[in-house]
């Protein structure tokens, strides 16, 4: 089953949806500016959603997208109410510029996985927050991001990414150092390199003091990143939240939830 072109478009009454997980495809325009609409929950099977789908429906501050989920198309949720995503690892694309622009988008999470997410520069301009846990994420370069966890699967910076204002807190997942995309000392700013909190793997402290780059920071620790996978929780157990160390989550931030049927999600705790 599929939505077809501008099948709601311009119904501003419609305020909640609910689709059926027989849906695979969300066409064209398929919600454009049903401005009143302010619930969505979509199909667990859904594969594509395509461009302008939910375009200027401001009433939109969050979505769950499903794992199932492969592309994005231009313009989907440009104009909405969204201050936070979680795209999936089975997300190959997000086309063009402007998937999610002029939205208030303040965090960002891009979920572990090896293949790189096709996806353009400076999409994510808004964010200040971001768990980046694949390859290819220039779609944050550019931004204003105040903290940023790299993912275990994320072996390089690309030359794009360069942030010029004072990153607060920046976590890496691996304990190989990643590769940048070029030597130098201005690739960060320099309140960065002083300020910044610089949190790496236990036992990988001395190899991130003197690889490239990040030998500039001053301001480094070490933390034991255990990870979650491996917790143990009965069926009657409430769900846990966990700090992406592997530590039960004592502040606000990224964090990961496992619950007790052994599912796990990330998302920004305010």
């Amino acid at each position: 089953i599929v939505i077809g072109y501008e099948a709601f478009g311009g119904c501003v009454g419609l305020n909640t949806i609910t689709m059926p997980n027989s849906l695979t495809s969300i066409g064209s325009n398929a919600f454009n500016g049903c401005s009143g609409l302010k619930s969505v929950v979509l199909s667990d099977n859904l594969i594509e959603i395509k461009s302008n789908a939910f375009e200027g429906c401001t009433g939109i501050t969050s979505v769950e997208f499903p794992e199932k989920l492969q592309s994005i198309g231009d313009y989907a949720f440009s104009q909405t109410g969204l201050t936070q995503i979680n795209i999936s690892s089975n997300v190959m694309r997000i086309k063009g510029d402007g998937a999610f622009s002029k939205t208030p988008i303040k965090s960002v999470i891009l979920e572990d996985g090896e293949n790189e997410l096709d996806m353009n520069w400076g999409m994510f301009g808004s964010a200040e927050k971001a768990y980046i846990g694949r390859p290819g994420f220039f779609a944050l370069s550019g931004s204003g991001l105040k903290e940023v966890t790299l993912g275990k699967y994320v072996k390089e910076i690309p030359l794009d990414f360069v942030c010029s204002h004072y990153i607060e807190k920046f976590t890496i997942l691996s304990s190989i150092p990643p590769v940048v995309g070029r030597e130098g000392h201005d690739y960060f700013s320099e309140d960065t390199y002083d300020n910044c909190k610089l949190i790496v793997p236990k036992e990988s402290l001395e190899a991130y003091k003197t690889a490239p780059i990040w030998k500039y920071f001053t301001n480094v620790e070490e933390s034991e990143v255990s990870g979650i996978k491996n917790v143990l929780t009965s069926k009657d157990s409430k769900s846990l939240t966990y700090g992406i160390n592997g530590c039960i989550a004592t502040s606000n931030g990224i964090v990961i939830e496992k619950k007790s049927d052994g599912s796990v999600r990330k998302y920004v705790r305010k």
